[in-house]
C-alpha cells in the first residue's frame, strides 16, 4: 500500500472514531435527559396525586398515557437508531483497520458482547420508567 492510501485510510478511520464518540455522547445525554424527564414526570405526578383529591376523567388519563407511550416510544426509537449507526460505524471503522494493517480481527461467539447488554439494560430500563408512569397516570383517577 503507498503512503497516501495509507494515510487517507488512516484520516477516513480517524473520522469514523470521532463520529462513534459523538454517537455516544448523544446517546448518553439522551438517556441522561430521558431519565431526569421521566424522575421529574413521576414527582409532578405523585405532587398532582396528593394536591387534586378529585379524579380525573378516564379522557384525561387516557390522553396522558397515549402521550407518555408516544414520548417513551420516541425515545427509545432515537436510542436505537443511534446504537444501529454506532454499530454500522463500528463496522465500517473495523474495515479500514483491516485495509491499513491486516490483522485477523475476526470474532469468536455469536452472544451479545457487553455494550449490546449495558444499551439493552440502559434503555429497558427508561422503558420501566415510562411504564411506571404510565401506571402513576392511570392511579390519578
Amino acid at each position: 500500500m503507498d503512503n497516501a492510501s495509507h494515510t487517507s485510510l488512516q484520516w477516513l478511520a480517524q473520522q469514523h472514531f470521532e463520529e462513534q464518540r459523538s454517537l455516544r455522547s448523544a446517546e448518553d445525554n439522551l438517556f441522561n435527559w430521558a431519565t431526569s424527564l421521566f424522575f421529574a414526570g413521576l414527582g409532578a405526578l405523585t405532587t398532582l396525586k396528593g394536591f387534586s383529591g378529585g379524579n380525573w376523567t378516564l379522557i384525561w388519563r387516557l390522553l396522558l398515557m397515549i402521550g407518555v407511550l408516544g414520548f417513551d416510544g420516541t425515545i427509545l426509537m432515537m436510542a436505537y437508531l443511534m446504537r444501529r449507526s454506532y454499530q454500522r460505524n463500528q463496522r465500517e471503522l473495523a474495515s479500514i483497520i483491516v485495509q491499513i494493517t491486516p490483522v485477523n480481527l475476526s470474532k469468536s461467539g455469536a452472544g451479545l458482547d457487553e455494550g449490546q447488554l449495558f444499551f439493552y439494560l440502559r434503555w429497558s430500563a427508561v422503558g420501566g420508567l415510562g411504564f411506571i408512569t404510565l401506571c402513576l397516570i392511570w392511579m390519578l383517577g
